[in-house]
């Protein structure tokens, strides 16, 4: 595969984003936070929410503290609206598993760097997913969150792998940016209708369009 260099790539690592990227999990988030601000008296478009939390949830929550006026009562109560959703519920996107697992039994590496916690775990076991990555990093490690690229150059320091052979898939510009601070190639993955405004090597709409990109 070659990329927007034209330059011939073998991606033989693949450094997946959790939240919007292998799993749906922002349309819930986005109604967490419609609930929460509706708690508090306020409300906001959920498309307009969205926009905002694909951003960060933490751009999210100053950008409404500072709209209505509002402490952290708008975050605490958020996080506990997020952290009860019902996990069943909650679905990898269409071919995400099927994707890692053919990147696995390639004989290639599949690996999560997520801001999520220990939650990460839990959905990718109850998907049967969570043996198709060598690693799993969280916002648990306690690496300098995205856009910096700590978090990739961890995982690329501990496995002893070359930048060129890494990609990093995410659904944010700040996966791409990250990307770009740890000198690896990104990939784009326009989930819920949300596109990016940050160049990524690739950008893609479905998990297949991942398949010739990774040459399986």
């Amino acid at each position: 595969m070659k990329n927007r260099k034209g330059v011939a790539t073998m991606f033989t690592d693949i450094i997946w984003d959790f939240d919007g990227t292998l799993f749906d999990t922002y349309p819930p988030m986005t109604e967490a936070f419609k609930r929460a601000l509706n708690d508090l008296g306020y409300d906001d478009d959920e498309k307009h929410i969205l926009g905002h939390l694909k951003l960060s949830v933490s751009q999210a929550v100053e950008y409404y503290q500072e709209k209505f006026g509002l402490g952290e009562e708008l975050r605490e109560i958020f996080w506990k609206y997020e952290n009860n959703m019902d996990k069943h519920e909650i679905k990898p996107f269409q071919y995400a598993k099927e994707v890692c697992q053919r990147v696995k039994e390639s004989g290639r590496r599949n690996y999560v760097y997520t801001h999520r916690g220990d939650s990460t775990y839990e959905y990718l076991s109850m998907r049967n997913m969570d043996g198709l990555f060598t690693d799993i990093v969280t916002k648990t490690h306690g690496l300098k969150g995205k856009p910096s690229g700590d978090g990739f150059v961890y995982i690329m320091d501990k496995h002893g792998l070359d930048r060129k052979n890494v990609l990093a898939v995410g659904d944010r510009d700040l996966d791409i940016l990250a990307a770009k601070d740890a000198g690896i190639a990104s990939c784009f993955f326009v989930s819920n209708g949300v596109e990016g405004s940050v160049k990524a090597d690739y950008t893609v709409y479905s998990f297949k369009d991942m398949l010739p990109i990774l040459d399986i």
